[in-house]
């Protein structure tokens, strides 16, 4: 029997070690307990994962962007040259790539291209015509502040309707959170005679 000590043993030799003891019907909590085999495993995983190397290359469009990915430095570096060398493509310095990231393979390098495919295609979002006023139809009130054109809402409180002008409280609490840098919030209302709760929200309107 060998007397060679399970630390001293390659990743092989204790995967080796482990499935010996399990097939003479050890425990296999009590076998990983003892080894640490699952902790082993992982670790070596992590540490076998290798660098890569990737650059950017354009294609025959300013819009055509690929990545190519190298084992080395010096083969990514070797690869740019090529490029402007044999089609005048340009590319990006290398980057490298943590073998954590590396090790996802073609799932990886398809999301990045699509990801850089995509930052040609960036387009603003349509705005609805402003033709029509729809500021009464939507319930809303507008009132300014500090220079802001606010956006508010107090929502009726069963029969009792809500103010239709913002309370001098309301505005002052909304002053307040402007000069904190917040841009929109909740509103809370008592009416005059303490009775009856309002809420709602505000925001600084972006017309």
């Amino acid at each position: 029997m060998s007397t060679t000590k399970f630390d001293d043993l390659t990743l092989a030799g204790k995967m080796m070690h482990v499935l010996d003891r399990l097939a003479h019907g050890e425990d296999f909590n009590k076998v990983v307990e003892e080894t640490g085999i699952t902790a082993r495993v992982a670790e070596a995983l992590v540490r076998e994962q290798r660098s890569s190397f990737i650059l950017i290359q354009e294609g025959g469009t300013s819009t055509e962007l690929y990545i190519h990915a190298h084992e080395t430095e010096g083969e990514a570096e070797e690869d740019r040259i090529s490029c402007s060398r044999d089609g005048a493509y340009r590319t990006s310095r290398v980057i490298e790539l943590p073998g954590i990231v590396a090790a996802l393979g073609e799932a990886f390098y398809e999301v990045a291209e699509e990801l850089l495919q995509a930052s040609h295609d960036l387009e603003a979002v349509t705005v609805p015509d402003d033709d029509d006023d729809t500021d009464e139809d939507d319930g809303d009130s507008f009132v300014e502040i500090l220079q802001h054109r606010i956006r508010w809402h107090l929502r009726d409180n069963g029969e009792v309707e809500a103010p239709a002008e913002l309370p001098e409280c309301a505005s002052e609490h909304i002053e307040r959170l402007i000069r904190q840098g917040f841009n929109q919030g909740e509103l809370n209302v008592t009416s005059e005679d303490g009775d009856t709760e309002f809420r709602g929200w505000w925001s600084i309107d972006q017309k």
